[in-house]
């Protein structure tokens, strides 16, 4: 039946409506972002890029969050998700942004008084893996984990998203590369979750069989 009409490239066109199941929205959104809020972005007007705000505040039922920060990569692309995943931990944040590029993610690290009180700079950004680096990210005080759950891997000459997961230490001003841990042989999408606490590691692996043990 006729839906609502949606813009594109300056172009009225008639969709479908559907009905998608709780969940279903992002994969949808990322094969189709022009169909969803923010779409007259693929029209070439306004770059989807993405934001962080942050809020301090909040340590008691009458104490309110206020807007301390807003802030946006400088790489003003399109479709770029910045903020599709983010975790902070003391005066460093971590944020995500899987789809910055056509052919990778990117992750940002931001110290809150760089730059002035609450100015939330980056401090060290991560590049050059897949598009879906950046998905999922944690931080605990100094360690970081990052997820890329549609990484590409070679299994008996088959390429598969099986995922992986790598973790940074920050050192000086840098997070230098810990460890990268691959998906186990029965996961799937590996590294769609993440937390980091102390030593400890949790990977959630969103696409794994039920019988995969």
């Amino acid at each position: 039946g006729e839906g609502a009409p949606a813009a594109r490239g300056g172009t009225i066109v008639f969709m479908k409506t559907i009905r998608l199941k709780p969940g279903k929205e992002r994969s949808l959104q990322r094969r189709h972002p022009w169909v969803f809020d923010g779409a007259i972005a693929k029209g070439g007007l306004e770059p989807n890029v993405g934001a962080i705000y942050f809020f301090a505040g909040g340590r008691t039922v009458a104490d309110e969050w206020v807007q301390t920060r807003r802030w946006q990569p400088d790489e003003l692309e399109t479709e770029a998700q910045a903020g599709y995943a983010v975790d902070v931990s003391g005066g460093v944040a971590v944020v995500g942004a899987p789809t910055i590029s056509m052919t990778e993610g990117r992750v940002f690290f931001l110290r809150r008084d760089l730059g002035g009180p609450e100015a939330w700079g980056p401090v060290d950004v991560l590049s050059g893996g897949q598009e879906s680096l950046g998905q999922s990210v944690a931080i605990d005080g100094g360690l970081a984990a990052v997820g890329e759950p549609r990484a590409d891997i070679t299994d008996g000459g088959v390429q598969t998203d099986r995922g992986r997961v790598n973790t940074f230490a920050l050192q000086a001003a840098e997070f230098a590369p810990v460890t990268e841990r691959m998906a186990p042989a029965t996961a799937a999408e590996f590294g769609s979750s993440v937390a980091v606490f102390q030593r400890w590691l949790a990977v959630g692996a969103e696409r794994t069989h039920r019988l995969a043990f």
